[in-house]
């Protein structure tokens, strides 16, 4: 005769899923919900367990009981289904490394500017680039751009000491944009503007 419930007396490291088990264990926290069989009868439990098609679970006395998947209802064999699930792994994160190519612009100083990032460590990119001024000459700097807390990536590049080039910027569907300026040995802002830049090829 099929019962719906069966009290069972194995301690709670037999509850636990063994390596060669394979069965899918519910967290510590799990919740207590109702559990219904295709007969009707209900439990108040929390999920175990789902193993060799049976459902363990646990009531908040402690009590643990067992049941054949087959035995519950559709929409709580869907819920063990799910809760035995493994978690799904978190999508890796986009790189946004590569080359661009774009302009920036300022207080008397503007030009296109190219510039290639490389990953070189959590949210820390490498970066090297060349800004073409308005006068035509070439000037190069390299540095890394590391990412804050508010997701924008700052970055600070020797340019030609006393002075650094300084960015503060966000990426965002291939293009980084945000502000640029020219810093003095003792920290005073003497140029600042803005930059956008693209990147090349498909993404």
């Amino acid at each position: 005769m099929k019962r719906f419930l069966i009290v069972l007396s194995f301690a709670i490291a037999g509850v636990a899923c063994r390596a060669e088990d394979r069965g899918a264990v519910g967290g510590p926290q799990a919740e207590v919900r109702s559990w219904t069989s295709t007969s009707g009868q209900k439990v108040e439990a929390a999920f175990v367990k789902l193993q060799s098609g049976y459902v363990y679970l646990r009531t908040a006395e402690g009590k643990d009981v067992m049941i054949a998947l087959a035995e519950l209802a559709q929409d709580d064999r869907d819920v063990a289904r799910r809760l035995a699930a493994p978690p799904r792994p978190k999508p890796a994160e986009r790189s946004n490394a590569g080359k661009y190519s774009g302009t920036y612009r300022s207080e008397g100083w503007s030009g296109a500017l190219e510039c290639e990032l490389k990953d070189s460590g959590k949210d820390v990119m490498s970066a090297a680039w060349a800004a073409i001024h308005s006068d035509k000459k070439t000037y190069k700097y390299s540095g890394v751009l590391k990412k804050q807390s508010d997701g924008k990536y700052d970055g600070v590049f020797d340019v030609r000491r006393p002075k650094e080039f300084r960015v503060n910027g966000s990426f965002d569907a291939g293009t980084f944009s945000g502000s640029v300026s020219l810093v003095d040995r003792n920290g005073a802002e003497k140029k600042t503007g803005e930059l956008s830049m693209t990147r090349k090829g498909p993404e």
